[in-house]
């Protein structure tokens, strides 16, 4: 039994076949429980469906959109409806689309501004409102003033790094 598992070469395993084996048995492992967590929110999303608002600086630029049909594509999986607002790369634009979100009723909303401080006032009725609110890439407002705002979370890369 034992030649069973004995490898006819001696070859060490490299680095990177070691790291994607393990990435490939972990995956394993955690797929039947992502899945199955999937599909109980999504039998339960038909009894208590979630609308969220999410804006970012613009469509037209190729990874803000993908970023927005990475959104839908779990909002589907999630059974949340997500509503787009473009920024359309303008100021003034995702201006108004975001006092527009401010007037309605959302189960949480998350923005990539176009630039920091022009939503301040908008945002800040959001989260008055009790709405949760996840600020993406773009600071809402200078780093120190997040937490006095009360954005739920800040998300970003390393674009030092990358």
């Amino acid at each position: 039994m034992a030649k069973l598992f004995k490898s006819k070469s001696r070859e060490a395993m490299s680095r990177r076949e070691f790291m994607m084996s393990s990435f490939l048995l972990g995956a394993g492992v955690a797929a039947p429980t992502v899945l199955s967590l999937l599909q109980h929110r999504r039998a339960t999303a038909q009894d208590m469906p979630m609308r969220a608002a999410m804006s970012n600086a613009g469509l037209a630029v190729t990874w803000c959109a993908q970023g927005k049909d990475t959104a839908e594509m779990w909002g589907r999986f999630l059974g949340v409806e997500i509503v787009w607002y473009d920024g359309a790369l303008d100021n003034n634009v995702q201006r108004s689309a975001v006092d527009t979100i401010a007037s309605q009723s959302w189960d949480f909303v998350a923005i990539q501004p176009f630039s920091i401080g022009t939503l301040v006032e908008p945002v800040s009725s959001i989260i008055a409102a009790g709405i949760p609110f996840v600020d993406m890439d773009t600071l809402l407002a200078p780093l120190d003033q997040l937490d006095d705002l009360g954005v739920l979370s800040f998300i970003a890369p390393d674009n030092v790094f990358m």
